[in-house]
């Protein structure tokens, strides 16, 4: 019984913690736009890509695409990885994503 249990209890964990690993992949190209959020050694946030309504913080974005308010198509993959920006007065968490494709709309 109690083998069985500690299989039980091990099982959940690896089964939650191979699923909190999990990136979440966009496998269509979709618009974006690029945004300053200003210089990081400043405690700003950097680039940062909008889509839909939500923001994301690159982690491969091209210079040639570091262009304020630039419309993109991307495809990209979020990832299990927060990006945190700002001061204790402006935090902001952004999650990361790979970009995998980009081009100018």
């Amino acid at each position: 019984m109690k083998t069985t249990l500690v299989l039980l209890i091990a099982f959940v964990f690896m089964n939650y913690s191979c699923e909190s690993h999990q990136a979440i992949l966009k496998s269509e190209q979709i618009e974006a736009v690029i945004l300053d959020g200003g210089p990081i050694p400043t405690e700003n946030c950097g680039w940062i890509i909008k889509v839909n309504n939500t923001y994301y913080s690159p982690a491969n974005l091209s210079k040639e695409f570091e262009k304020d308010k630039t419309i993109v198509l991307i495809k990209y993959e979020v990832l299990n990885e927060d990006f945190i920006c700002g001061n204790t007065t402006t935090y902001r968490a952004y999650k990361k994503i790979k970009i995998l494709e980009i081009s100018k709309k």
